[in-house]
């Protein structure tokens, strides 16, 4: 509200500096001025109401354009996926299996997902309700890399083949005075930072392998039991929502060692959102090593 109002001023301020320049132009046109000071003086007048229109202007151009950009992040992201139903989720032999269905839009669609025991390696068969029978359209394959690169590959059945990589270790955005000893115990370092990653088009499972990722990105290891559940929850509500992007915020936590100052102890918190702003949250996660 107080934007809007800011504006309206601002506007206001821009109609009175151009009423008082038309009037100085005229005055200097139309008017015989007998002393050469008095026309020098409304010359000065003109310009510096011109630089002050200008001055004015840019500046609601430029807050206008802010205003935007954040109505549009702080925006809930609209739910194009809806009625996300888990039919089967199994976890057998070391691999993980999950046959889903959901809607978007008018269309009905069923996903067979596969992943290896760390949610490393995924696939997701994608298949589309036409005439009461199920129709394959794509297959997505993600793995993840010793460098928290998830290249993804989805092979469709038209022939529109894509490929990309999302890097699950980057957009870190340090915060001030991030690394700080924890007042309750000196022995202790932490750091907190906010990131966020472009999780479009990924099938369930492979968000569950990137929220993750993300999740003991520092700490790295293989994919416990209680970030798993964890993750597939953050994973339900990025997929039914439909987002692009995840966002989150991160306390990395740190214990040396006294005798070589080795790292003996580590603790990832993560908490996801589905805004900019961390406005709507989802769940977190928590990871933690020692040696």
């Amino acid at each position: 509200m107080w934007l809007k109002r800011s504006y309206l001023l601002q506007k206001v301020i821009i109609l009175i500096t151009s009423f008082l320049h038309i009037i100085v132009i005229i005055t200097l046109k139309y008017h015989s001025i007998k002393y050469l000071k008095e026309r020098i003086f409304l010359k000065k007048i003109s310009r510096c109401l011109n630089l002050f229109l200008a001055f004015v202007i840019s500046f609601v151009l430029m807050g206008n354009s802010i205003v935007y950009a954040n109505e549009i992040n702080s925006q809930k992201p609209y739910e194009k996926r809806e009625n996300l139903k888990i039919i089967e989720e199994s976890f057998l032999k070391g691999k993980y299996k999950a046959i889903y269905e959901y809607t978007e839009g008018d269309t009905h669609y069923k996903r067979i997902d596969e992943a290896d025991d760390e949610f490393k390696e995924t696939k997701s068969e994608l298949f589309e309700l036409v005439r009461g029978k199920y129709v394959k359209v794509e297959t997505q394959y993600t793995n993840i890399d010793d460098k928290g690169i998830m290249n993804v590959y989805i092979d469709s059945e038209k022939g529109n083949d894509k490929n990309w990589q999302v890097n699950l270790k980057d957009n870190l955005e340090i915060n001030n005075n991030a690394i700080v000893p924890y007042v309750n115990n000196y022995d202790w370092i932490t750091e907190e930072t906010d990131g966020y990653k472009y999780i479009g088009n990924l099938g369930r499972t492979a968000l569950i392998s990137a929220i993750a990722a993300i999740a003991g990105s520092i700490i790295g290891g293989p994919l416990g039991a209680g970030v798993g559940a964890s993750a597939a929850a953050i994973a339900d509500a990025l997929f039914n929502g439909g987002n692009n992007y995840v966002y989150y915020h991160k306390i990395y936590n740190w214990k040396y060692c006294e005798r070589d100052w080795r790292i003996i102890e580590e603790t990832e918190y993560t908490r996801f959102y589905e805004d900019s702003y961390h406005r709507f949250f989802i769940d977190y996660t928590y990871v933690e090593w020692r040696c």
